[in-house]
């Protein structure tokens, strides 16, 4: 039980982090696309 819960939030911390990227590029991607008009 102890080693599932580990690798539960294991895997929570990767996807919120990596969620947590893409929502930072896809900012910078509208800010910089919506710029060059």
């Amino acid at each position: 039980m102890d080693v599932w819960s580990f690798i539960i939030g294991h895997w929570s911390l990767v996807i919120g982090h990596w969620s947590l990227v893409i929502g930072h590029w896809s900012f910078v991607i509208c800010h910089l696309s919506g710029n060059r008009e």
